[in-house]
């Protein structure tokens, strides 16, 4: 299947509008030059100028980033005078305009006024003035509205990044209303949109950013089912990003944007082009983490309801600016509010979590593996050809060096748990083509194999158990608790010894 670009629903939020169209437009458009008007805490005529030529160009490059099927529009030019020691700024009224088989949708929102403030060393502090709502109208009725309070809209630019060395904007009490009956559809009691970069370092820059939403309320109105949601976050954290590639980066990412919106596939020699230069911003930023997390979610439609508690997904890389890499991911599900049977309690998941690195991967072999899997995907290869690419890498990731990392891997049940940890490397004259050592702890296992024994089809998975009880080494736990310890490792000649020794002539027996 083709991969579909999504309209980013940051241009439909008045914290994505003061990003984009505020703070980004003031600066996107600034050629380096430019930014000699602004050695000095000083306002100038030329300083006006310089700031009106970079709105009008930021505000040209958002059009240009815009899906081909959406319009902008604005009433009027950007008007920039002086004003004290600042810039007062306002970008007039815009639109967002999308025609889809005759049916027209209109998203109105300004206008949207600022003040810039030179405060020296070629930085520009400034504070943002967005309006409160946006309208949706669709074949001139209107449709819909969201309405909020701004609470915080302001950044600082500098010159050393060509971009926001610091971007705050929270807003409260948005809502999104039907504005045929004033029926609340969604409502978010807060979203805070938070960026920072550190001073940089060379040519590269060290910086964190985080997207927040809290008190998300979906009414059946929308979906026909309630969905809540306490807290909601995106954060990223990188360390050297090339800031001197940036532009170049983002005039990338435009241009194969606009590939995707098509409904073609690329030809092969087209599709390894563009692989080609995938590859070539592999190293743009050395260290990166993303983490998404929801907390206390809960769902109600007519015939079901229940919730999660918690749950995140990481994932992460370190290394990409050098010789050897590393690909992280972990996830942490916490309780689900469920029904469920009394007898089958106990087996409910608490929590779970896992940890995972390839750890120790050669850049040149990333490249060749993700340059492989860009041009298939973008020539429209299928998910076989892919993984035949794969396999044709096989005996160079076995030869790599590269290892599996587990950090840990925990669940934990009502009254009992597993944890553990360990490591895989991978090595080509190994028996198994690897070798490895694992740590196991499982807590409170008698209990759950009384637990298991009462179920009425419990008694095999019971003996097996006791049998996994009977080999594992015992300790005491926190609180008294019976811990079971497991110390596996696989040598190079093929061995899996358990607490030191082997037990291949049991597993035999096993079978």
């Amino acid at each position: 299947m083709k991969p579909m670009r999504h309209f980013h629903t940051r241009w439909l939020t008045a914290a994505g509008l003061a990003a984009g169209l505020g703070f980004g437009a003031v600066h996107q458009g600034l050629p380096g030059a430019a930014w000699a008007q602004f050695e000095t805490a000083q306002t100038t005529q030329e300083g006006v100028e310089v700031i009106r030529q970079a709105m009008r160009r930021g505000l040209a490059q958002t059009a240009d980033g815009l899906p081909d099927e959406w319009v902008m529009a604005l009433d009027g030019d950007v008007d920039v005078a002086i004003q004290g020691s600042r810039y007062a700024t306002e970008i007039p009224a815009i639109s967002l305009r999308r025609n889809h088989d005759g049916d027209e949708l209109d998203l109105s929102i300004g206008p949207i006024r600022a003040t810039v403030e030179p405060v020296g060393g070629n930085r520009l502090a400034t504070v943002i003035d967005p309006p409160d709502s946006l309208l949706g109208r669709q074949n001139g009725e209107p449709l819909m509205s969201i309405e909020w309070i701004t609470r915080i809209a302001q950044g600082t630019f500098s010159a050393d990044l060509g971009f926001a060395e610091a971007l705050s904007i929270v807003l409260d009490d948005i809502a999104l209303n039907k504005l045929e009956d004033g029926q609340t559809l969604m409502s978010v009691g807060n979203a805070a949109l938070d960026v920072s970069y550190g001073k940089p370092s060379g040519d590269r820059v060290d910086g964190q950013g985080s997207f927040t939403l809290s008190e998300i309320v979906i009414e059946p109105g929308i979906k026909e089912r309630l969905l809540t949601i306490a807290k909601t976050a995106v954060e990223t954290r990188f360390r050297g990003f090339d800031v001197d590639r940036n532009q170049a980066y983002l005039d990338f990412s435009n241009r194969l944007g606009e590939w995707i919106e098509g409904d073609e596939f690329m030809p092969r020699h087209q599709a390894e082009a563009y692989a080609d230069e995938i590859v070539g911003f592999l190293d743009i930023v050395d260290t990166f983490t993303q983490r998404t997390a929801i907390t206390d979610l809960y769902v109600r439609d007519e015939e079901d309801e229940g919730g999660l508690s918690a749950g995140s997904i990481s994932i992460g890389a370190r290394g990409l600016a050098g010789e050897e890499a590393a690909l992280s991911a972990a996830a942490d599900i916490g309780m689900f509010d469920i029904e469920i049977d009394e007898e089958h309690a106990p087996f409910m998941p608490r929590r779970s979590q896992a940890e995972l690195s390839l750890v120790e991967l050669p850049m040149p072999l990333l490249r060749e593996i993700v340059r492989d899997a860009a041009a298939s995907l973008l020539s429209g290869e299928d998910g076989d050809e892919v993984a035949r690419s794969l396999t044709d890498r096989h005996e160079a990731i076995m030869a790599s060096g590269a290892a599996l990392d587990i950090g840990s891997l925990i669940i934990e049940l009502q009254e009992s748990a597993i944890f553990a940890n360990g490591r895989i490397d991978l090595e080509p004259t190994a028996a198994f083509g690897a070798v490895g050592k694992a740590a196991v702890r499982l807590v409170g296992l008698n209990k759950l194999t009384e637990q298991v024994r009462a179920l009425p089809e419990g008694s095999e998975i019971a003996a097996f158990l006791a049998f996994l009880q009977a080999i594992g080494q015992l300790e005491e736990g926190a609180g008294g608790l019976e811990v079971r310890r497991y110390e596996l490792e696989l040598a190079a000649e093929g061995t899996l010894l358990l607490n030191g020794a082997d037990i291949g002539p049991i597993l035999e027996q096993m079978q």
